[in-house]
């Protein structure tokens, strides 16, 4: 794949690294199964850095529409690192309508750099933030649950917050 082709269209990052690419595909136009898988794909913006192979496979029906996927993703950041998994379905002949997705996430946050965007607060954050969670829903409507703990100090006053269960829903027009 051709990093500097990419860039060239892509204003508010830069793709620094592909691995190779393997797509794989069996089956006809009725239906098929594919895979793409690839090494790491490295995305910078600014300080931020995100690493991440990537693991897609699922069904397909190219003359229907139908697509389900299960995709997995091992990010590590500037931000922190963690676990990404989704598996989801759509037909691309209908797809507001028709995408549904589920996620789960385990994701530890790097107080290191966040203290940098904190510092003038005065807030600090003493250990990494773990935030793990799902995410289930489609176009129109996402709910969300994520449990979470926080260690960090404000001034001097430290301060231990676990959340144990947040749900929220996003809806959109």
């Amino acid at each position: 794949m051709n990093i500097e082709f990419l860039n060239r269209y892509i204003d508010t990052i830069h793709i620094s690294k592909i691995s190779p690419i393997n797509l794989e595909f069996s089956g006809d136009m009725g239906r098929g199964r594919y895979r793409v898988k690839s090494g790491a794909v490295e995305v910078v913006r600014d300080d931020i850095y995100i690493n991440s192979p990537v693991d897609i496979s699922g069904g397909v029906s190219i003359s229907g529409g139908d697509v389900d996927y299960r995709a997995t993703l091992k990010p590590e950041s500037t931000i922190g690192y963690g676990d990404i998994k989704s598996r989801g379905e759509f037909n691309f002949k209908r797809f507001k309508s028709t995408f549904k997705q589920s996620s789960i996430f385990d994701i530890y946050l790097n107080s290191g750099y966040l203290n940098m965007l904190l510092y003038d607060n005065n807030l600090t954050l003493t250990k990494n933030p773990h935030i793990s969670g799902d995410v289930r829903g489609g176009i129109a409507l996402v709910d969300t649950e994520f449990k979470s703990n926080l260690n960090l100090k404000i001034g001097n006053q430290p301060i231990d917050l676990d959340i144990d269960t947040a749900l929220f829903e996003i809806k959109s027009g």
